[in-house]
């Protein structure tokens, strides 16, 4: 372990790289591994925040036009045409700016939220930069805390914030996949129903 993070220590390059691919597995996960980074000293905390931002930007952006590209299959102008979907594509359009900055704060709800807007043709300029504002919001106030936590505990915790990230991203990612389980296991039983 100790040699996988010397790698990352002497490297900035890795660790950028690192930081701005994470968005595309893990959002909230690659926010706080950003956060600790950063608060880390093992790179220059305002690069980490602009890979993290740009990495924010790039794995926000192609789930939009995800949605922009579904809309060449057969399936998609059914799913818009349904009544129930016609509604959430007039609250989508009508409150783009608050639907995008809450969704960057509430897990399981930006994809379809990213998708919806290619989907249902919010203007793209608008889109982009409503998640620039909300990703540099969020990516703000995760560097304040843990600098704010690293302040308050001391050097001897900024050395320990790379294990706790780790640990924090772990958590995540396996409440994420136990919770993804679940709900395949009641589909599957109310299938059988």
């Amino acid at each position: 372990m100790n040699a996988f993070i010397e790698f990352f220590a002497r490297n900035d390059w890795a660790t950028l790289g690192l930081v701005f691919a994470g968005p595309f597995i893990q959002e909230d996960a690659a926010v706080v591994g950003a956060a600790t980074a950063a608060m880390s000293g093992h790179a220059d905390p305002t690069q980490v925040f602009g890979a993290a931002l740009l990495g924010l930007i790039a794995s926000d952006t192609w789930k939009y036009w995800l949605g922009r590209a579904a809309q060449a299959h057969p399936w998609a102008a059914k799913y818009i045409a349904d009544p129930r979907v016609a509604g959430a594509r007039e609250k989508v359009l009508n409150r783009t700016g608050i639907a995008l900055m809450v969704a960057r704060f509430v897990p399981g709800t930006r994809i379809p939220l990213y998708i919806a807007c290619g989907l249902f043709h919010v203007p793209f300029w608008r889109f982009l930069v409503l998640i620039v504002l909300s990703g540099a919001l969020y990516l703000g106030i995760a560097f304040a805390a843990f600098a704010s936590l690293g302040m308050v505990m001391g050097a001897q915790v900024r050395a320990a914030l790379p294990f706790v990230a780790l640990a924090a991203v772990t958590v995540v990612l396996l409440v994420g996949w136990i919770r993804s389980v679940s709900r395949k296991r009641a589909v599957d039983h109310s299938a059988l129903l």
